[in-house]
């Protein structure tokens, strides 16, 4: 069961974020491809805006970021917005196998949404770090650590390790249970219900909820949320 309190912190937050996303100028995309030989996983820090992933055959990181400046307030300058997304650059770096993305300039003063859409291997892994923003993961089975301030995540993880840190929102992760040995979920305010071929598991406790399952395949997955729902489907 949805809670009265989350939805109504939720739309405080996301209403502020529509409000100085209303007066936005004209968009730009930032476009790039990097060979997946080599590497293992793919790391993204974005700020506010959604981020889609989803897993390809094509032997390439694909990435496409849509920037949408925005006013920021009242009295700030959608010009100087315009400013900042004409300059902004798509940064990537590899160590360790790890491919990093960010756009610059980071920081919590920036005046343009971003956008991600990124097609991958569903072999590699993922970190990602948002501070707002929906996220959609579909197929990729190399393991995921998600840390997402605001906004709602779905997820589809054919296998691997995953574990979702939620502040505020939705979580709804769906994966085939005979790839999870230890399935955790829990919630601050809000449900946790596992779902495991129909069966349903509810969470318990007073202020926050936790639910367990235990099965037989190799990988762990966990999700935490604080303020929200969080359901995991095993099928």
């Amino acid at each position: 069961m949805r809670t009265y309190r989350h939805h109504a912190l939720l739309l405080v937050v996301v209403t502020s974020w529509v409000a100085a996303s209303a007066a936005a100028g004209d968009e730009r995309s930032l476009n790039a491809s990097y060979p997946a030989s080599g590497i293992r996983q793919v790391a993204i820090k974005a700020g506010a805006g959604d981020i889609t992933i989803v897993a390809s055959l094509n032997p390439t990181v694909a990435v496409d970021v849509s920037l949408t400046p925005r006013r920021g307030g009242i009295f700030a300058s959608l010009v100087q917005a315009e400013q900042e997304v004409d300059k902004a650059t798509l940064e990537s770096t590899t160590s360790d196998h790890v491919l990093t993305l960010t756009v610059t300039p980071t920081g919590k003063d920036r005046r343009f949404e971003e956008d991600w859409t990124v097609h991958m291997p569903p072999d590699l892994a993922v970190a990602l770090k948002l501070g707002v923003g929906n996220v959609t993961i579909q197929g990729l089975g190399g393991g995921m650590d998600l840390d997402v301030g605001v906004g709602d995540t779905t997820v589809t993880a054919p296998a691997g390790d995953v574990h979702l840190k939620l502040g505020v929102g939705d979580a709804d992760l769906t994966a085939p249970a005979a790839m999870y040995g230890t399935v955790k979920a829990s919630g601050g305010i809000g449900d946790a219900t596992i779902l495991v071929n129909g069966r349903s598991i509810q969470g318990k406790g007073m202020m926050g909820r936790t639910v367990s399952w235990t099965g037989q395949g190799p990988h762990t997955l966990k999700v935490e949320v604080g303020v929200g729902d969080a359901q995991v489907t095993l099928k």
